[in-house]
C-alpha cells in the first residue's frame, strides 16, 4: 500500500476474544466503535503508524483491527480502508457464530480527529471554507484564517452526503459509503478529546497567555499565581487521574487529560481570582456545559447545555474577536446533537484509543520493522487482552487491613483503609477520602465493622456547605460546593456512599472546593 505497508488482523478475532472472556449471556447484537488516527513513531524521521482500532460497546478495552506503516500517511484512504470495509460488511451479513449463537455485528461509531475524519471521508480539511462535518456553513476569511461565524446553517444528513449536495465539501467518494447500515454523517461524531480539550481549552489558555495584547489577560504575576495554585493541588488529585497538574506556562505541552482536568476540576477553582468577570464567566459557561454533557443527563439538561455552548461561542467572538472563531469553536454548536444520539461525551471520545496507541507505540522495541513487531506480538497475545469489564457494579471490595483507628462506639475490627467500587476508589488518604453519603459531604478516616458485621465508614462531614459559583447557574445544581469546618466523627453504612468528590484547596484558607468525580455520578 503506497507509500508503506498495511497488515489486517480482522474484527472477528477481537470479538471472539471478548466473547470467550465474557461471563454474561452472549448478546444477539454487538456494536463496535472504531478509532482511526495517525501516530508518529520517531522524532528523527517521518515514519508513522495508522492503526484501525475497535472496542465493543460499552466496554473500554480496545483491540487492533488493522495497521498501516509508512513514511507518510496512506496515499489513498479508500485503499487503506478497503479490507476493513469488506470485513465489517461480511460480519454485517453473516454475524459471528459463537457457542451455537449467531451474533449480529454493527458499527456503533467511528472516532477520529478532524484531519483524520476529512482523510477517511474524502472531504475538505478543517482549514477549508466548507469543512464542517455537521452543517453546510461557509467560512469567512478574516485576518489570514478561515473563521466560522454563522449559527443556524442547514445540517448535513447521510442522504445529502451521498448525493454530494454541497460539492465544495467533497474531494472524492469515500469507501465508507459502502458500509451497510451506516450513517456517514451521524455515526462519525465530534470527538471532545480533540475538539474541546486539545482544541478549545488549549486555545483559551493560549489567548490568555500569548494572545494579542488587547485580549491577553494573564500577566506574568497572575501566571505565577495560577501555576503556584496548580502545583499546590498536586497532592489533592485522586488516583483516578493519570496526571497531576503542571504549571500553566507549560500548557503547550499539556496532554488532553490535563486539559480536561483543568476544564472540569481545577480551572474553576483557580481562575476565580485571576480572570476578569467576562472572561471567567465565559470559561465557566464552557465548564458547566461540558460537565453536563459528560454525565448521563436528561434531554432537558442536554438542551440547556446546548444553549450554554451557543452562548459561549457568541461571547467568545465578542471577547476575543471573530478571527478566532475557528473550526473547533464552531464545532461546539453541534456536539450536543452527538450526545443526544450516543450518550455522555466519554461514550464517543478518542481517550480509550489514545491510551491504546501509546501502549502500541511503547511496545515497539525499535523503530525498524514496526509492522512485523506488531504482528508477532499480536500472534503471541492477541494485542488486545480484552477484559470484558463484567465487574458487578454493586460489588464492593474492602482492602488493606490495619489497626490504627479511629474507632467509635459500636465499631470494631477488622479495619480497612481502602474501598474499591466499580468506577472509583475511596481510601483514608486525603486525596481519595471525600465522598457524598446520603445528604452529607464526608471525609472518611476509617473503614470498620459494625456490631451486625456490616462494613461502615467513620468520618467527619463538612459543617459549612456553600455554592462555589453562581454563573451561568448555581454550582449546587451540579453538585459542586465550597466547604469548610469538619464536624466530630460519625458513622455511616458503607453502602450509602453515592459518589466520590475531588477535593481541592480553595483560595480562602480553610476552605475546599468539592467537585463530583465524573463517571462516579450515575445521573
Amino acid at each position: 500500500m503506497f507509500p508503506g505497508q498495511y497488515c489486517h488482523f480482522g474484527i472477528e478475532y477481537g470479538i471472539r476474544q471478548f466473547l470467550s472472556k465474557s461471563k454474561n449471556t452472549v448478546s444477539s447484537l454487538i456494536q463496535i466503535q472504531i478509532g482511526i488516527d495517525g501516530v508518529p513513531i520517531s522524532r528523527s524521521n517521518s515514519n508513522q503508524l495508522w492503526p484501525i482500532l475497535g472496542r465493543i460497546m460499552p466496554h473500554e478495552k480496545v483491540f487492533l483491527i488493522g495497521c498501516y506503516f509508512g513514511k507518510s500517511k496512506p496515499a489513498n484512504a479508500n485503499n487503506f480502508l478497503e479490507q476493513f470495509v469488506k470485513d465489517i460488511n461480511n460480519l454485517n451479513n453473516n454475524g459471528v457464530t459463537y457457542n451455537q449463537t449467531t451474533v449480529s455485528v454493527l458499527i456503533h461509531s467511528i472516532i477520529c480527529d478532524a484531519p483524520a475524519k476529512s482523510f477517511i471521508t474524502l472531504t475538505k480539511g478543517h482549514t477549508g471554507y466548507f469543512s464542517c462535518s455537521k452543517c453546510t456553513i461557509e467560512g469567512d476569511f478574516i485576518a489570514n484564517r478561515i473563521c466560522f461565524l454563522e449559527f443556524n446553517c442547514p445540517k448535513r444528513t447521510d442522504e445529502s452526503f451521498r448525493n454530494l449536495i454541497q460539492e465544495e465539501y467533497h474531494v472524492g467518494r469515500s469507501i465508507l459509503l459502502n458500509i451497510q447500515n451506516f450513517d456517514i454523517v451521524s455515526q462519525i461524531p465530534l470527538d471532545y478529546m480533540h475538539l474541546i480539550c486539545i482544541g478549545v481549552v488549549k486555545k483559551l489558555i493560549s489567548l490568555w497567555i500569548t494572545g494579542p495584547l488587547k485580549i491577553r489577560c494573564l500577566s506574568s504575576s497572575k501566571i505565577k499565581n495560577v501555576s503556584k495554585s496548580l502545583l499546590n493541588m498536586r497532592h489533592f488529585i485522586p488516583k483516578e487521574f493519570a496526571r497531576r497538574p503542571r504549571e500553566i506556562q507549560d500548557f503547550s505541552q499539556w496532554k488532553a487529560t490535563e486539559l480536561r482536568q483543568f476544564l472540569l476540576y481545577t480551572g474553576p477553582v483557580i481562575l476565580k481570582k485571576e480572570l476578569n468577570s467576562n472572561i471567567l464567566s465565559n470559561f465557566l459557561t464552557l465548564h458547566v456545559a461540558v460537565r453536563i454533557l459528560c454525565q448521563k443527563s436528561t434531554v432537558e439538561y442536554i438542551e440547556y447545555a446546548d444553549k450554554l455552548l451557543k452562548h459561549f461561542v457568541e461571547c467568545f467572538i465578542k471577547i476575543y474577536g471573530p478571527e478566532f472563531a475557528s473550526h473547533n469553536i464552531h464545532g461546539l454548536l453541534h456536539i450536543s446533537d452527538c450526545v443526544k444520539q450516543f450518550g455522555p461525551l466519554d461514550t464517543f471520545s478518542a481517550f480509550p484509543f489514545e491510551n491504546f496507541m501509546k501502549e502500541l507505540k511503547s511496545n515497539l522495541r525499535k523503530s525498524e520493522k514496526p509492522l512485523e513487531q506488531i504482528s508477532n506480538r499480536y500472534a503471541e497475545k492477541g494485542f488486545c487482552e480484552i477484559n470484558s469489564d463484567n465487574v458487578n457494579v454493586s460489588r464492593i471490595n474492602v482492602k488493606t487491613r490495619h489497626q490504627k483507628g479511629p474507632l467509635v462506639s459500636g465499631c470494631f475490627n477488622p479495619q480497612f483503609s481502602k474501598i474499591e467500587f466499580h468506577h472509583f476508589i475511596i481510601s483514608v488518604t486525603s486525596s481519595d477520602n471525600c465522598c457524598f453519603i446520603e445528604k452529607d459531604i464526608v471525609c472518611i478516616e476509617n473503614i470498620a465493622t459494625s456490631n451486625e458485621g456490616n462494613y461502615v465508614v467513620i468520618g467527619r462531614k463538612f459543617k459549612t456547605v456553600e455554592e462555589l459559583y453562581n454563573y451561568p447557574c448555581s454550582s449546587v445544581d451540579l453538585g459542586i460546593f465550597k466547604v469548610s469546618q469538619l464536624c466530630d466523627l460519625q458513622v455511616w453504612p458503607l453502602h450509602k456512599i453515592k459518589y466520590k468528590f475531588v477535593k481541592l484547596p480553595y483560595i480562602n484558607e480553610g476552605y475546599f472546593a468539592v467537585i463530583p468525580l465524573i463517571n462516579t455520578v450515575h445521573s
